[in-house]
């Protein structure tokens, strides 16, 4: 992502610093392990070992339910296309447009990102897996172990 792309997509009068800022405020979460693959194996990410952590999704999004929003594309990316984005990209559950995606998407690409206001200091309650990948190989089981 850089100003460039964003200028390009950006919408409601929002800048490329309100859009870091915006971003910046919440914690991201990939909703399926095909969009963690295709993270992990995009340019420079492919060549590095990450650890990914697989939570227990219904319990964090129960419990962080009134800080929970849905988004309906990649919104720190904005190559090789830059997606329109502003004001009413993320929904909270509630106000999201999921039945409009069902008519555009296949299931698992209805709701892009889940992302919770600024963060989530208990995640380890959330973990069920841990586990070291490069790019779309499982190198290590880290947790459990």
């Amino acid at each position: 992502m850089d100003d460039k792309g964003l200028e390009r997509c950006l919408l409601d009068g929002i800048s490329p610093e309100g859009w870091y800022r915006l971003l910046n405020s919440k914690v991201f979460f990939w909703l399926t392990r095909e969009r963690v693959i295709r993270l992990l194996n995009a340019g420079t990410y492919r060549t590095q070992e990450h650890d990914v952590l697989e939570l227990d999704t219904k319990a964090l999004v129960k419990d962080y339910a009134d800080r929970v929003w849905f988004c309906p594309i990649n919104s720190g990316c904005t190559k090789p296309f830059p997606h329109p984005r502003g004001n009413s990209t993320f929904q909270r559950i509630s106000e999201y447009p999921y039945e409009q995606w069902k008519t555009k998407r296949k299931k698992g690409e209805r709701v892009v990102e889940l992302a919770i206001d600024y963060a989530v200091e208990d995640v380890a309650k959330y973990v069920r897996r841990v586990v070291r990948m490069k790019s779309t190989e499982e190198i290590a089981s880290i947790f459990p172990a």
